[in-house]
C-alpha cells in the first residue's frame, strides 16, 4: 500500500514537472512573439537648421532595431509633418527619400541607421524657430509614429555678401555634469576689404545665443578644443545658466582677427551643429554674411538619445 502511494506521488510530481516546463515554454514563446512584434527607434536630438537660399531639404536620422521594416519604407508612408511641441503648430513636409546608411551601436544593442530626406514646401519671409519639434509620420495602414528630434530653425535669407573670409572655425567642448557641451566658438576671420565695422554675430538656433559681452581676442586659433572655458575667460562661467542681454558690439576688423565667443543655452540640449550670421557696416552701409551650419563634434551622451518602443500587430 505504501509502495502504491509512493508511486502515485511520483507520478503526480512528474505531471507537475511536465506542466511547469510546458508553462515556462509557453511563457517564453509568448515573450518571444511579443518581442518579435516590438520595434525600438532611436533619435538623437540636435539643432537642425535650414537656410532656404541654399536648400529646402531637411535631413533627419532615425535608428531602428530592425532592417527593412515597413516603417522605414518610403512606399508605406502616407504623409509627414513637423509638430511644434510647445505651440502645437504643424508644418506639412514632403518625404523625398529614406536611405539605409549604417549600423549603430547603443547600450550593447545594434540598430540600423536611416537618413530621411524631406522637402520643405512652404515659403515664408519670417524666420521659423521651433525649440522642441517632433517628426510625425503617418502610414498607409493608419498607423502613426512621433519622433522627438530637437530644435529647428528655418532662415529665409539670401547671402548678402562675402567680404569676410573664415580662415578657421573651431568649437570648444567642455564636460559639464558628465555631458559634453559646445561652450564656445573660435572664429579666425579675415577682412577682405577696407572699412568693416562688425556690429553683431548671432547664432542660427532657437536654443543657444552667442554671449557677445564676453568676447576674447586671441593671438591665434591654435587653442585646444577641450580647453576649459573658465581658463579662456579668466573667471567662472556657466553656459547652461541663461541670461538674456542685448549686447551691442562695434569692432573695427583688422586684416585678420581671432575671436573666442562663449555660448549661452536657453535650453539644456547637446548641440553639435551650429551656424551664424555676421552683421557689419562696410563704408557706412549695412551688410550681413552667413556662416552655414557646421558640425563641431560627433560624440553624444545618453541624455539626448530619445527611445521609442512601438508594439505593432
Amino acid at each position: 500500500m505504501n509502495f502504491m502511494k509512493k508511486l502515485f506521488k511520483e507520478k503526480i510530481d512528474y505531471v507537475i514537472l511536465i506542466l511547469f516546463i510546458l508553462s515556462a515554454t509557453i511563457t517564453l514563446l509568448i515573450f518571444q512573439i511579443r518581442n518579435s512584434q516590438k520595434l525600438i527607434f532611436l533619435t538623437i536630438q540636435d539643432n537642425h537648421s535650414i537656410i532656404t537660399n541654399k536648400t529646402n531639404l531637411l535631413d533627419l536620422n532615425i535608428k531602428c532595431s530592425r532592417q527593412d521594416t515597413m516603417y522605414m519604407n518610403k512606399e508605406m508612408v502616407d504623409n509627414t509633418y513637423i509638430l511644434d511641441y510647445t505651440t502645437k503648430d504643424t508644418y506639412m513636409i514632403d518625404l523625398v527619400d529614406i536611405i539605409y546608411q549604417s549600423r549603430f551601436s547603443y547600450q550593447h544593442d545594434s540598430y540600423f541607421d536611416y537618413k530621411l530626406t524631406f522637402n520643405i514646401p512652404f515659403n515664408s519671409t519670417q524666420e521659423i524657430e521651433l525649440n522642441n519639434f517632433y517628426l510625425v509620420i503617418n502610414y498607409l495602414n493608419d498607423e502613426s509614429l512621433h519622433f522627438k528630434m530637437g530644435s529647428l530653425s528655418i532662415l529665409p535669407v539670401e547671402d548678402d555678401s562675402c567680404d569676410i573670409l573664415i580662415n578657421n572655425m573651431k568649437g570648444i567642448v567642455n564636460t559639464i555634469s558628465q555631458k559634453q557641451f559646445l561652450v564656445g566658438i573660435v572664429l579666425d576671420i579675415e577682412n577682405l576689404v577696407d572699412c568693416i565695422e562688425l556690429i553683431n554675430i548671432s547664432s542660427i538656433s532657437s536654443v543657444v545665443d552667442l554671449d557677445l559681452s564676453n568676447i576674447v581676442y586671441l593671438e591665434n586659433s591654435d587653442i585646444n578644443s577641450t580647453m576649459v572655458i573658465n581658463e579662456i575667460l579668466g573667471f567662472n562661467y556657466d553656459p547652461l545658466i541663461y541670461t538674456h542681454n542685448h549686447t551691442t558690439i562695434s569692432i573695427d576688423l583688422d586684416s585678420r582677427n581671432v575671436l573666442f565667443i562663449p555660448l549661452k543655452y536657453k535650453q539644456v540640449i547637446q548641440i553639435k551643429t551650429l551656424g551664424f550670421i555676421i552683421e557689419y557696416f562696410k563704408n557706412g552701409e549695412y551688410h550681413y554674411q552667413l556662416i552655414y551650419p557646421f558640425k563641431f563634434f560627433n560624440t553624444y551622451t545618453e541624455s539626448i538619445v530619445e527611445k521609442l518602443e512601438y508594439d505593432y500587430n
